[in-house]
């Protein structure tokens, strides 16, 4: 086999990655595609029975596969993406035409929810902790999903069927929230009968720091939220045994520092992402991502305050939150379904997170995962549609 790319390093590692599979490699570096016929006619003189380009290489390979007499096709768009492909299907599935990821048709699916079931069970940078047999990984990916539920009644059929529903959306954790449209003691109630009954990991937001270590005492296995200030209101005992979401709108390390001096082994950092267009909102991804290498703890970022307060569809938002979220660092977003236009995010978000993972983990962008959101729109319009040309994104 022959490797063709920009990067003489990258096409070493790829070697080595091929190797490992059985291949005998031959590669050569070109700086541009402009000179990938010469490179892919010397390596073909080496022996090589098929060329391999970097999938953003498009050109006329088809015609210079019948020129030499070997086959000339394009790998995917990144280095991993290439070699996860050829490992699992080899090197007949590529095309000179399209990308590997487009080549292989449907069949992407299946590798990325193959792929997301083995980042979760072991992901890449390990795992801060479990939570309720959940591996919360310290760094994405994978992304996890939390989905926050507020009871509207003290009825437990109408709180377990809305949790069932989040549950089947994809959530990870179910975060039991309080917003005083119940009765205290109503709220503590439910929290109990859900800790009791529910397989899957339970969160418990009942809305203040006092309450947070109130729901820990209770037995919940992670509770929201506290303050730099209000760390230690927690218990030395609890700050061992439960895991906490610690608010850290002003930076990551200062909360981080407080946190261990204090003894907490499992806590989650909140940067708090304000509403767009909110001074600071592009601010606190920026300062988690700069921070979140020495912070020692996981992140999450609540998508709410974007998802909810934009007139637009949350598929874009909540697609585009995630991504942001994960580059940051964090390894767990937080949604909810409170409004008519929420509903569904769940889901979306469960998908978004897994196309920020593939993203980061396969070191390409998120498209032509396998996953989309494409509710409204196609990537492929007839020609002579308003606003399509036939082609596609």
């Amino acid at each position: 086999m022959g490797l063709v790319g920009p990067s003489r390093e990258t096409l070493a590692a790829m070697a080595r990655g091929l190797e490992r599979l059985g291949y005998r490699v031959v590669y050569e570096a070109a700086p541009a595609p402009a000179e990938a016929a010469g490179a892919a006619e010397r390596l073909a003189r080496l022996g090589a029975e098929v060329v391999v380009l970097p999938g953003s290489w498009g050109g006329p390979w088809a015609r210079l596969s019948e020129s030499l007499g070997v086959r000339v096709v394009r790998g995917a768009w990144s280095p991993s993406l290439t070699l996860a492909i050829v490992a699992r299907w080899g090197v007949s599935r590529l095309s000179p035409e399209v990308e590997a990821e487009k080549a292989v048709g449907p069949d992407m699916a299946r590798l990325a929810v193959e792929t997301l079931s083995e980042l979760r069970a072991e992901p890449p940078g390990g795992a801060a902790f479990n939570l309720g047999g959940l591996r919360v990984p310290l760094r994405p990916p994978p992304l996890l999903v939390v989905s926050e539920v507020y009871p509207r009644s003290c009825d437990w059929e109408e709180l377990t069927g809305e949790v069932y529903w989040r549950a089947l959306e994809g959530a990870d954790v179910v975060s039991l929230g309080w917003d005083g449209r119940v009765p205290l003691d109503c709220y503590w109630r439910l929290l109990a009968r859900l800790l009791d009954s529910w397989p899957a990991p339970v969160a418990a937001d009942p809305g203040s720091p006092r309450l947070a270590v109130e729901a820990a005492r209770r037995g919940a296995p992670l509770a929201l939220s506290l303050t730099v200030e209000t760390l230690g209101l927690v218990p030395p005992s609890l700050r061992r045994a439960a895991a906490f979401v610690v608010l850290a709108p002003g930076g990551l390390l200062r909360a981080s520092e407080e946190a261990r001096r204090l003894g907490f082994e499992r806590a989650i950092l909140d940067p708090v992402l304000r509403p767009a267009g909110a001074p600071g909102a592009l601010g606190a991804l920026c300062l988690a991502r700069s921070e979140s290498g020495a912070a020692g703890y996981p992140l999450m970022v609540g998508l709410n305050n974007v998802v909810e307060l934009m007139d637009g569809d949350t598929t874009g938002s909540t697609l585009l939150g995630a991504v942001l979220a994960a580059e940051a660092g964090a390894s767990l977003v937080m949604v909810g379904e409170e409004s008519f236009k929420a509903r569904g995010n769940t889901w979306e978000a469960r998908v978004a997170a897994g196309m920020a993972s593939l993203s980061l983990y396969w070191g390409r962008p998120p498209k032509d995962l396998g996953l989309d959101l494409l509710l409204f729109k196609r990537k492929r319009g007839p020609v002579g549609e308003v606003g399509g040309r036939g082609g596609e994104g």
